[in-house]
């Protein structure tokens, strides 16, 4: 049996990611139970998909998760935002030993998560993965790569860029992107998560020929801090920098958010009949990924080309599912992974070699001395 004694609670079934992580637990044969707001696509889910073994009417917020769980669950929260809506679920799963995985791209949650479960959830056993996305978990990956390249002790700067050919996004990326703006942000600085603002400005020495980078609240300087040995961490969205979508990233937007009335954003949003891409677009969706690891006289430039971008977020959560069950069929607990990890910590090898052998992904690598720069 696929599931191997584990209960998989797929919350957020019938959204837009939600729905592609579903069929692949069908391709794979993984049973799992589904939870969302509307019973009418539950139903249709279920009707469909052989391996949606259970429905559950489900508003977070509402209560009613907690008695489900057990140290044998597994929730995989797709619902967002996550810095609104995710922190209850993270609770109610370190209260009951659960696994909890999400794919959110916000920072704040990300940050009280390291800050104040990771004690909490080595003692219980819990296990917390957030940001296993197309976002974050791939840069997280390329830095493990990079880092085994460099072989330093310590390290100076590490940099993510994306560049994207749409600006077609999920309904759950963009009220995510949205609502992010009202929560703090966080780089890397000296050892430090800071403000932004309180950052010296440095000369980019990672600059993306034509285009122009815009600091984005990713939690790629939270993981980078998280691995222990590096300095100084940030993530950008690359742009022409004639592109209007620049001023979504300025500061000045970002202090006029700061004051947006959440709640009602949100209600806003879910009363508009937004649709992401169709699944023709979606798989045409191509991006390239630039990351800069630094030491101290060398650094490497890794480029991560590929397309698909909801379709790897799907298949990335399925493989870290994957990953909990087959840690979990092991007698021996030193083996089991317990603790708030980034990504890349929980993946490792096997994460790094899906990278490599990805068909829609491609990876360029190109070592430089620093002193030539």
């Amino acid at each position: 049996m696929v599931n191997k004694g584990f209960k998989i609670l797929l919350l957020g079934a019938t959204g837009y990611t939600g729905g592609l992580i579903a069929e692949l637990f069908l391709e794979r044969g993984i049973d799992f139970w589904a939870y969302g707001r509307n019973l009418q696509k539950l139903e249709e889910l279920k009707l469909s998909n052989k391996h949606c073994v259970g429905i559950e009417i489900f508003t977070i917020g509402s209560g009613g998760l907690l008695p489900q769980l057990s140290p044998r669950s597994i929730v995989v929260n797709c619902i967002g935002p996550f810095n609104v809506y995710g922190q209850v679920v993270v609770e109610d799963c370190l209260t009951a030993g659960a696994t909890y995985i999400d794919i959110t791209g916000e920072q704040e949650i990300v940050k009280s998560s390291f800050d104040n479960n990771t004690k909490k959830a080595l003692e219980i056993g819990a296990l917390i993965l957030h940001s296993m996305s197309f976002e974050s978990a791939l840069s997280d990956l390329l830095l493990l790569l990079s880092m085994k390249a460099l072989g330093a002790n310590n390290y100076q700067s590490f940099n993510t860029y994306y560049l994207l050919n749409t600006k077609q996004m999920s309904p759950g990326t963009r009220i995510s992107l949205k609502v992010a703006n009202a929560f703090d942000s966080y780089s890397l600085w000296q050892g430090d998560l800071l403000d932004p603002a309180a950052v010296p400005f440095t000369k980019n020495q990672d600059a993306v020929d034509p285009y122009k980078g815009y600091r984005v609240g990713f939690p790629e300087p939270i993981f980078a801090k998280a691995h222990g040995n590096i300095a100084a961490a940030d993530a950008y969205f690359l742009l022409d920098p004639m592109d209007p979508m620049g001023l979504f990233f300025s500061s000045k937007a970002n202090l006029i958010n700061k004051s947006m009335d959440v709640s009602e954003i949100i209600e806003r949003h879910n009363r508009t009949n937004v649709e992401g891409p169709s699944k023709k677009e979606r798989l045409l969706q191509s991006f390239e990924i630039y990351t800069y690891l630094t030491a101290e006289t060398t650094g490497i430039k890794q480029i991560l080309r590929g397309f698909n971008m909801y379709g790897l977020t799907a298949e990335l959560v399925v493989l870290a599912v994957l990953k909990v069950l087959d840690e979990g069929s092991n007698d021996m607990p030193s083996n089991v992974s317990a603790g708030v990890l980034t990504p890349g910590q929980f993946l490792s090898n096997q994460g790094i070699e899906w990278l490599q052998q990805h068909p829609q992904l491609q990876i360029t690598t190109e070592l430089f001395n620093r002193n030539s720069i």
